[in-house]
């Protein structure tokens, strides 16, 4: 009964790191937001230095989003092998998981979702304005 105990205890534990890197992740997407917006100000705004500078930050801010999806993604097949899963995307487990783990987790999942979304319609957003902007020169 205490391994049973220890085992769901150690489960509940990944579940809430897990969670915990999911929020980290969506905050850094969503200042990584700010910065892409920043740029489309810039790249507008005739402002080759501020373009230069926020296209740096946002290229190490992505490496660093690089870095907190692996961690996700190393949490999540850790915490689906430890319950006895293969690992898969996680909405697709989640879905099939108690109410108190989804509970936990289905917003952050739902919000890193969202705005990696967002980040990525700015980036696309830039990528065609600075397109566009060198087709003009």
């Amino acid at each position: 009964m205490t391994t049973m105990l220890g085992r769901r205890a150690d489960l509940d534990t990944q579940v809430s790191e897990l969670r915990q890197t999911l929020l980290e992740e969506r905050a850094h997407y969503d200042a990584l937001l700010v910065l892409a917006q920043a740029q489309t100000e810039a790249m507008t705004g005739n402002d080759p230095d501020n373009v230069e500078e926020r296209a740096r930050e946002l290229a190490e801010g992505l490496a660093a989003a690089g870095e907190l999806k692996g961690r996700r993604e190393n949490q999540a097949a850790t915490l689906q092998r430890a319950a006895g899963h293969r690992p898969q995307p996680l909405g697709a487990w989640l879905s099939a998981q108690p109410s108190a783990w989804r509970d936990v987790l289905a917003e952050p999942v739902s919000e890193v979702r969202e705005a990696g979304r967002r980040l990525m319609e700015q980036n696309e957003k830039n990528r065609r304005l600075a397109s566009f902007c060198l087709d003009l020169v």
